[in-house]
């Protein structure tokens, strides 16, 4: 940013502009590593039909972006960078998904196959 520096909430607003949500992935990059094997391990438990495993992987992912180590991240003059903080929007989501998949053992149907 001309006169600023690189990294602020303005560039939230610049790439919103062209319809470019950026700060999702500014959030998905802080605990990569944690959101990659937990949100594989949910997936693979839905593929399983396993919904109790799957709510627990996502009340798991809740906890975690609780505590700051996922999805919390702060402005730096170059960068953005992992702050202990709750993610208040993403444990809420994490919170939901698995009281969803706690309800989909009766509001779902097995396909052919299973």
């Amino acid at each position: 940013m001309p006169g600023g520096t690189p990294f602020s909430p303005d560039l939230v607003a610049a790439f919103r502009a062209s319809d470019t949500w950026i700060d999702g992935a500014f959030a998905l990059e802080q605990g990569f590593i944690f959101t990659a094997m937990i949100v594989s391990a949910a997936t693979v438990n839905i593929i399983e039909r396993k919904f109790r495993v799957t709510a627990v992987w996502f009340f798991i992912a809740a906890a975690v972006s609780a505590t700051g180590l996922m999805h919390s991240f702060q402005w730096t003059p170059a960068d953005t960078a992992l702050v202990l903080a709750p993610a208040w929007p993403w444990v809420i989501g994490y919170g939901a998904m698995g009281a969803i998949m706690l309800a989909a053992e009766w509001i779902t149907e097995p396909g052919e196959g299973h």
